[in-house]
């Protein structure tokens, strides 16, 4: 019985710790993007290591996709919070509309690739932040340019 306190217990610091993950990894970000750029690549390998240290420790297949797209949604709402000043100056509220439409989905589908391809193996692991890095830049160069359209 005592055994499985302790497993009750892990998951639960793993769930805690991926929370606080999601809300606090973007601020964390905000300095290195600001100096090296590379926003793509340096917050999918920040997820990769909550996925690799955090989500893949939760113990059964769907608590970690649900942790996954939980801390992917969490990411994108705190990053859509440091992008609320934007909004005041630019003073439209179609640009907190748009995040949440398109950014949102976006953020949380890398970590469930990231999870998907570490799951696969050590292999999968540059496999999946691959993927998730060129998802990222598509994103950042494509769809940009489809919202001036709307």
């Amino acid at each position: 019985m005592r055994k499985n306190n302790l497993a009750s217990f892990d998951t639960a610091m793993y769930g805690v710790a991926l929370v606080l993950a999601g809300l606090v990894l973007p601020l964390f970000l905000i300095v290195p993007i600001h100096y090296l750029g590379a926003s793509a690549v340096l917050e999918e390998v920040a997820k990769l290591l909550v996925v690799l240290f955090c989500i893949m420790k939760l113990p059964t297949r769907n608590q970690q996709i649900l942790g996954a797209l939980l801390f992917g949604f969490l990411f994108a709402l705190s990053e859509h919070a440091l992008y609320f000043s934007q909004i005041f100056r630019d003073g439209t509220f179609q640009i907190l509309w748009l995040r949440l439409m398109w950014v949102t989905p976006l953020y949380m589908l890398t970590p469930l690739v990231l999870l998907g391809f570490a799951r696969a193996g050590k292999w999968g692991i540059p496999v999946g932040v691959a993927l998730a890095i060129a998802a990222h830049l598509a994103f950042n160069y494509i769809v940009p340019g489809l919202l001036v359209r709307v």
